[in-house]
């Protein structure tokens, strides 16, 4: 059992050894190289990518917000003003994918084109589209001013005239025809209603205010290493200045009350009753 006991206890040592020095040359090196240690010498994923023959084709790239960490691959043609969020996938590997003026794919969203039983379904947006957040699109026909709510799934062949709204978490099952400023639900989704004109507007204004908000990200995020850099050492510089421009600060004087009472001092025993 002594025996077990000490390999074991050898094992352990060494890998906190091996795991020490290991920190140690990373330091080491990060220090040789100075600011340039913390760029990424390998970025894993690409915001474009080019399958085969197919690339993305973006309209207007100054006008277009792809976040980080999205991924547009293949056969996929952008209009103006459109923005991808973040984790956001468009997969145009076995068809494709177009996506017209001012829409916006917010986060986590999955969109594909599909060959299903040897049926072309293309996916295609129209314009002043909101996909909000954790939609999957597979091989839809989505028109102008549409709105998708969180999480919704729209399958084959579907097609959802313009003007309408889908509601949160819905399933619309493939083949399923959406008509002009209808709204639906449900799962499998079925017509609720009719939306009104005000309705209708506000997936208008609603697209606008998201293409707004992407400019804002798009400015931050397409910063190079060395921009960032140098913003940080400009902030370091004004905090020094208004350090040294402020007075001294003396410590501040807690109200009584909220003086914690030394516990290992112990409170003197209560005068005895002289009238006992």
């Amino acid at each position: 059992m002594s025996k077990i006991f000490r390999h074991y206890n050898l094992r352990n040592l060494t890998g906190l050894f091996l795991r020490d020095a290991a920190k140690f040359t990373d330091s080491l090196g990060a220090m040789v190289m100075g600011k340039a240690s913390y760029a990424e010498q390998l970025n894993r994923s690409r915001r474009l990518t080019k399958l085969g023959d197919y690339e993305p084709v973006l309209s207007d790239p100054a006008s277009t917000f792809i976040a980080p960490n999205a991924q547009v691959m293949g056969e996929v043609e952008m209009g103006k003003n459109v923005s991808v969020w973040y984790g956001t996938i468009l997969r145009a590997d076995a068809n494709r994918i177009s996506v017209d003026n001012y829409t916006n794919l917010q986060d986590r969203c999955l969109v594909r084109g599909t060959d299903e039983l040897h049926r072309d379904f293309q996916v295609a947006l129209g314009k002043f589209v909101t996909v909000e957040s954790g939609v999957t699109l597979k091989g839809c026909l989505i028109e102008d001013n549409c709105f998708v709510g969180v999480g919704a799934t729209i399958l084959e062949g579907v097609e959802i005239g313009k003007g309408s709204m889908i509601a949160p978490g819905s399933l619309v099952t493939p083949g399923t025809m959406i008509g002009d400023g209808e709204f639906w639900a449900g799962s499998p989704a079925r017509k609720v209603r009719d939306l009104t004109k005000k309705e209708i507007e506000q997936i208008k204004d609603h697209a606008y205010l998201y293409f707004d908000l992407a400019m804002k990200h798009k400015e931050e995020t397409d910063k190079s290493f060395e921009q960032v850099a140098m913003e940080q050492e400009r902030q370091a510089m004004r905090l020094a200045k208004l350090s040294q421009m402020l007075p001294a600060t003396h410590a501040r004087e807690w109200p009584r009350e909220f003086h914690q009472e030394d516990p290992n001092k112990r409170r003197a025993a209560p005068p005895p009753n002289d009238q006992q």
